[in-house]
């Protein structure tokens, strides 16, 4: 995936989901990790052209801060129970449809419930198709630890 996929996801499924649970882009805080295709200089502008609040440094692959990785580390497990590779792309994603579609609501409120309390200070929370925290805090942040000296 690159950036122009990210941001497509962004503008179009992240969006529906947005509108589908009523919730408003400037009631949320939406929080990614440093991959290079969330900070590309386009995904940036993305966001601020669409006034997306978000914070800027969110660690990667941190299991405490981000449940979603929970949930590919039980993907990829589940993929590599296969005794063998998959043919072709279109294999691949008929066996993660296949896992994915079987991790079932529980577990994955688990995993956003392991995430420490302190997280879901605010008006509303919306940790789910990406990940994220929604706080009502400025537009902007230029580090994590700001986000956490506003808790």
């Amino acid at each position: 995936m690159n950036a122009n996929v990210y941001q497509h996801i962004l503008d179009t499924t992240l969006r529906d989901t947005m509108q589908y649970y009523n919730f408003n882009w400037s009631n949320v805080y939406f929080q990614h990790d440093n991959d290079p295709k969330h900070k590309a200089k386009s995904t940036i502008d993305w966001l601020d052209n669409h006034q997306v609040r978000y914070i800027s440094d969110w660690p990667a692959q941190s299991p405490d801060l981000n449940p979603i990785e929970h949930v590919w580390h039980q993907l990829n497990l589940k993929l590599s129970c296969y005794e063998r590779r998959a043919k072709n792309t279109d294999e691949l994603w008929e066996r993660v449809e296949k896992v994915w579609n079987g991790f079932d609501k529980e577990l994955c409120q688990r995993y956003i419930d392991s995430m420490p309390k302190i997280y879901y200070v605010g008006t509303e929370a919306v940790c789910a198709i990406v990940t994220g925290c929604a706080l009502q805090k400025p537009r902007k942040m230029d580090s994590l630890q700001q986000f956490f000296d506003l808790l």
